[in-house]
């Protein structure tokens, strides 16, 4: 029924658990600020559903952000399919998957079926759990810019684990150059290792300035920017005139102002992305383009998520404020399993 023919007494309690009863373990949240610990029933499944069991589960600055009311905590994982609904694919049954669904830091996660990419082999459980929100954010991100081969790309906040994606990311779609930005200099080394062709520090109001200084004052094509804030008239002012920046990340604030008349005199592009609310078949059509786009070069080992920490399941309150502190370089993964 599961892909699985071992009878042991721990297939027969996931058996159990994979019709809708008996319990797991999991973690909750609900202030933003810490999590507990605690049991729930194992999630019911859907039509579009696929029962995972989880192996990895992969933090993000969205566990950070207060919901209002209590929930199992996390969205990204990696694991083993167990049993997939009436609209899934069965070929899936004992697949080693990650994706991103609710309520991860769990035994078990009911994902859609549109939200699921294969683990490629050459990914460890912590790699694969630490690839679905980042790469599939980055890689909407630049078809939003329209990132073409040839072209000069900007990444601020180059360090942060969406930065580092990025900078993969536009690398791997054909960009001649990719500056990288930073505040400190001490993970520059990462932000080259992933592909950085040049890594700039400076403040954020110092971020135009040094930009422009290092592209002989020309700017560059596209930004994907991870600031937002008060940073963001500066990200606008490092671009060519006709340029792009895609707001994906907002570290420096979720507010900020805009220079209207300069933007217009430029002809510069503002977009921005977010796909915490984006449709099922619209978010879908990301992890289509991550087969398309990205495996290749993840399978080939020139791209590949970057990992800076990992907790045991019973350390997932540590991970959480570790991830706060903001001091890790990569992705802070919880093993499960």
């Amino acid at each position: 029924m599961f892909g699985r023919e071992d009878d042991d007494e721990e297939s027969m309690m996931t058996a159990r658990g994979t019709d809708g009863s008996g319990s797991m373990r999991v973690w909750v949240s609900g202030d933003g600020l810490a999590l507990a610990r605690s049991e729930r029933p194992v999630p019911e499944m859907t039509g579009d559903g696929v029962m995972v069991r989880v192996h990895a589960a992969a933090l993000n600055n969205g566990d950070l952000r207060p919901s209002g009311e209590e929930h199992v905590a996390g969205f990204e994982f990696s694991g083993e399919v167990l049993r997939v609904g009436d609209h899934a694919d069965i070929s899936l049954l004992g697949k080693r998957v990650c994706g991103i669904a609710a309520g991860t830091l769990a035994d078990y996660v009911v994902a859609d079926r549109r939200h699921l990419l294969l683990a490629p082999a050459n990914l460890s459980d912590a790699e694969a759990a630490a690839t679905p929100t980042a790469f599939t954010t980055e890689l909407g991100a630049a078809w939003t810019a329209g990132i073409v081969s040839g072209s000069s790309v900007l990444v601020t906040a180059g360090s942060s684990s969406l930065g580092l994606v990025a900078i993969q990311v536009a690398r791997e779609l054909g960009a001649a150059r990719v500056i990288a930005t930073t505040r400190t200099g001490g993970k520059a080394a990462a932000m080259r290792d992933a592909g950085a062709d040049s890594v700039l520090v400076a403040e954020d109001e110092r971020l135009a300035e040094v930009v422009l200084d290092a592209t002989d004052g020309r700017g560059v094509d596209f930004v994907l920017d991870h600031l937002g804030g008060d940073a963001l008239d500066s990200v606008i002012a490092s671009t060519v005139d006709g340029g792009t920046v895609v707001s994906v990340g907002r570290l420096a604030g979720g507010r900020g102002s805009v220079d209207l008349f300069a933007l217009a005199r430029r002809h510069v592009q503002l977009r921005s992305v977010s796909y915490d609310l984006t449709p099922p078949e619209v978010l879908g059509t990301l992890f289509d383009g991550f087969d398309r786009v990205l495996l290749s070069g993840v399978l080939a080992g020139r791209v590949r998520p970057i990992v800076g920490a990992s907790f045991a399941f019973d350390d997932a309150d540590q991970a959480l404020e570790t991830l706060r502190a903001g001091i890790t370089v990569g992705k802070i993964v919880v093993m499960v399993r």
